[in-house]
């Protein structure tokens, strides 16, 4: 998947979370807490899982932004981008990935309050979009623990990304025949 601005980066998060919301709040809590086959997570745990990993990516993003402001990395990257995300990490075909421990939903989180810190994490980090607009948001990098290197600008587009292949996975849910009615 390939990203030419930073709007196009916004606009698909934008998507994906109103997608996201409009699937999910409406759902009943035997609806949130279905697990199709033991080991697999609910609808619920997925939503705390990507609390869990959105918050860190958002830490990323600020902090980084803001010490590529401090240093005067300049680049106006917000409107002539090309970020490319690498193989894999768009893929919603379910191809299985054991996530890190840390990022492991625990199970015990209302998924309302889930969607509450998402939903702060999501305004949060559209509130520093003027900042990344003034820098270079390939100037600085960081490992991903099973994409490699990725700069700035591709973790910023992995956020929402992360969210679609999440989002294909509670669809996938929801399509379930033993999914509950209510």
């Amino acid at each position: 998947m390939k990203y030419t601005s930073l709007q196009q980066i916004f606009d698909d998060k934008e998507r994906v979370f109103g997608t996201l919301k409009q699937i999910v709040v409406p759902l009943s809590s035997s609806q949130l807490s279905f697990r199709t086959a033991e080991g697999q997570w609910t609808i619920a745990e997925i939503i705390e899982h990507l609390v869990l990993v959105e918050s860190r990516l958002l830490k990323l993003v600020n902090v980084s932004s803001h010490r590529l402001e401090k240093t005067g990395t300049p680049g106006s990257t917000g409107s002539a981008l090309s970020i490319e995300i690498p193989y894999g990490t768009e893929r919603h075909d379910f191809f299985k990935v054991k996530t890190k421990e840390e990022y492991e939903p625990s199970g015990t989180v209302p998924c309302a309050d889930s969607m509450t810190k998402l939903q702060t994490i999501h305004d949060d980090l559209f509130a520093l979009r003027p900042r990344l607009e003034q820098i270079d948001l390939t100037a600085v990098s960081f490992d991903h623990w099973l994409f490699g290197t990725l700069s700035l600008g591709q973790w910023l587009a992995f956020i929402g990304v992360h969210q679609q292949r999440h989002l294909s996975q509670i669809r996938s849910i929801l399509d379930s025949a033993q999914f509950p009615k209510k």
